[in-house]
């Protein structure tokens, strides 16, 4: 296609090492939060049977 800027072979190499730096970050990211979520809930279900889920902030 006319027009197009030609991007160097070392370009592509750092935005394919730079993309996958971002894309684990995220996917790291991403589970992060659902460990967060699960052991939340599983905290606040210990809480409530010994009784002082009251403690913990809301």
């Amino acid at each position: 296609m006319p027009g197009l800027p030609v991007i160097s072979q070392r370009t592509r190499q750092v935005a394919k090492v730079a993309g996958g730096v971002v894309g684990g970050l995220v996917l790291l990211d991403f589970i992060g939060f659902v460990a967060t979520v699960y052991f939340s809930a599983e905290l606040l279900q210990v809480a409530q049977r010994y009784g002082v889920a009251g403690l913990l902030p809301k």
